[in-house]
């Protein structure tokens, strides 16, 4: 696995001037408050500069070449979007006090922490971007923008409830040390915080990341990393009709849950790994480190992502009915 860069980062350091991207494979906000409550103590009750652990990103490329400032995150996403709602839950209880240099207070700490503004930018951007279904819930509570989404997923509750959660710590905290507390806190406890910053680089890096996790029992999948490039992929082919990536992207993720559910948990990678020999001319063995990267080409080799998928759909029907001959008779009673 190539690492590309390492080094101790206050998340400070992590967060300013930086922006970050939770790619489609991550799981969405889950978070309860039990585990936001254990933040909050390990904060609270340690020194200036706690540990919070590794992250690990992936420098994010635009038009091909890796940008200085954007990230995708690989590891990190739960505890970076809760450490955000705290900084914006900060700010609103500044705001609250209605007085000017809390006020200015609170603005310093939302341009250039929560939602930046660059100089080429028009409007703030939020430092953290999350998935498709969470990524509107979480601007509406850190830019204070309405929300009309109309499902109701667990993911947002988790986002409403960890907001109000630290709104709820930071009003005691006023009462119990003014707008001073508040201040210190931020500046020496959140800010201060330690994190290992480890830089990936291509995809099979990323995955040999996820088999190492796997290998430990962490619940992420090489089905996970396909569906990523599938739907990086489906975005693209949407952008060049001209038509809404959505329903597309949204297709193309029920159809590789569909085939995992099919193959049964844990087997598709054997299941890809089978299937990209099956169909490739060179049929000779492929190193771990570089089989995302022949995963990716396997893919861009059909004419678009529905046919790749329409073509793996009906060559898992048969590995099932082939490796699992017992599960083809159960639905054949």
């Amino acid at each position: 696995m190539a690492i590309t860069g390492s080094q101790t980062k206050s998340f400070k350091e992590l967060i300013h001037n930086r922006y970050y991207l939770i790619p489609i494979y991550q799981r969405p906000y889950d978070w309860e408050i039990d585990k936001v409550s254990e933040l909050w103590d390990d904060i609270s009750k340690n020194e200036a500069g706690y540990f919070l652990g590794i992250v690990l990103f992936r420098p994010k490329k635009n038009s091909g070449n890796p940008h200085p400032n954007e990230f995708e995150v690989v590891d990190g996403q739960q505890r970076l979007a809760t450490l955000l709602l705290m900084l914006q839950a900060a700010v609103e209880t500044l705001e609250n006090l209605g007085e000017k240099d809390a006020k200015e207070k609170a603005r310093d700490i939302h341009k250039e922490y929560v939602a930046q503004k660059s100089a080429l930018d028009d409007n703030s951007r939020p430092t953290l971007i999350l998935s498709n279904r969470d990524k509107d819930k979480f601007e509406s509570l850190i830019l204070k923008r309405p929300f009309s989404g109309k499902r109701r997923f667990t993911s947002w509750r988790n986002l409403e409830e960890t907001i109000q959660f630290f709104r709820d710590k930071f009003e005691q905290l006023i009462k119990d040390c003014g707008k001073s507390g508040i201040i210190n806190f931020i500046k020496n406890n959140v800010l201060n915080l330690s994190f290992l910053e480890v830089l990936l680089g291509t995809d099979s890096d990323v995955y040999q990341f996820f088999e190492t996790l796997n290998d430990r029992g962490k619940d992420l999948t090489v089905a996970d990393l396909v569906k990523n490039r599938i739907c990086a992929e489906a975005t693209k082919e949407a952008e060049k009709e001209r038509r809404d990536p959505t329903e597309y992207v949204e297709d193309s993720v029920l159809t590789i849950d569909r085939i995992s559910e099919e193959i049964g948990s844990g087997k598709f990678p054997t299941f890809l790994l089978h299937y990209c020999l099956a169909n490739d001319n060179d049929k000779k063995p492929k190193s771990r480190r570089f089989l995302m990267d022949w995963y990716n080409d396997q893919i861009s080799k059909k004419n678009n992502i529905k046919n790749f998928l329409g073509h793996l759909e009906k060559y898992a029907s048969h590995y099932v009915n082939f490796t699992q001959p017992d599960k083809c008779k159960d639905r054949e009673k």
